[in-house]
């Protein structure tokens, strides 16, 4: 399969954008990859999938509740934004299971969670 659409990830070098970017590029896909550090430019991209965040802060405290929603929430936000403005057809955000929480949830997953 080949296609000549381009598609930016975000966190490229993380555990699932290593992933997302062998997956990508499979099928014949334009990748750009952008990691920590890296600035991200949308102009020419027809897909984001915005992979990066923060991930990992066992027993977090307010200060740290506070970082994580600048990092994942706020900055997923403006990113989105952004792409949008420079004409991206299709925004993909993934997250992991953690937001629900440190405990999560006590069922099986719905596509409205």
């Amino acid at each position: 399969m080949s296609s000549d659409q381009r598609v930016l990830i975000t966190g490229a070098r993380g555990f699932v954008g290593r992933f997302a970017v062998d997956a990508f590029t499979r099928r014949g896909f334009k990748v750009y990859e952008v990691g920590r550090g890296d600035t991200a430019d949308c102009r020419g991209i027809d897909i984001v999938v915005h992979l990066a965040g923060h991930a990992h802060a066992p027993n977090p405290s307010p200060r740290d509740l506070l970082a994580f929603r600048a990092d994942n929430v706020e900055s997923a936000r403006s990113f989105a934004g952004e792409a949008a403005r420079a004409g991206v057809k299709r925004f993909v955000l993934l997250s992991s299971a953690s937001v629900f929480g440190p405990t999560g949830i006590a069922r099986p997953f719905r596509a409205d969670d």
